[in-house]
């Protein structure tokens, strides 16, 4: 299951625009066509599949200029701080990470390298008895623990 905007459908008077936060090249990452969203046509029987992905995008695209917004917010805030250094990579996680394609879309929009966090990749999973799928869907909701385990190590 990936959330896109199929780019199938033709555009119709019941069109959604997009956030003035969130540029048209961004949401074409997605998928979508000339920047915004169209709800499926009343006249085509569109694949059940393509209509719920068409809602569930057209669901997050407020949220999703927020987050764009918030990250700008961030950005230009430690841009001022410390101009001599200026932020190369965003690493994301939790359970938002998880969505398909947030990495790319966040990297088409704000110009800086994306990538969720795999706070595994350095850690050995040899012993644990979990299904490796199990561990790498788990991932991305465990920086934090994995970082207060460790610091309760070495205190």
């Amino acid at each position: 299951f990936t959330i896109e905007s199929p780019t199938a459908a033709p555009l119709s008077p019941t069109m959604v625009q997009p956030d003035a936060s969130v540029s048209p090249e961004a949401h074409a990452s997605w998928g979508s066509a000339e920047g915004s969203v169209s709800a499926p046509p009343a006249t085509t029987a569109a694949p059940r599949n393509e209509v719920l992905q068409r809602r569930i995008f057209e669901a997050m695209q407020p949220i999703l200029s927020e987050i764009v917004t918030e990250i700008r917010r961030s950005l230009e805030y430690f841009s001022t701080r410390d101009p001599e250094h200026p932020v190369e990579q965003i690493l994301i996680y939790g359970g938002t990470s998880r969505l398909p394609r947030l990495a790319e879309f966040l990297h088409h929009e704000i110009g800086v390298d994306v990538e969720a966090a795999d706070p595994l990749r350095s850690i050995d999973t040899g012993p644990c008895q979990l299904p490796a799928e199990y561990l790498q869907d788990l991932a991305p909701a465990l920086p934090i623990c994995i970082g207060l385990g460790i610091r309760d190590m070495f205190a």
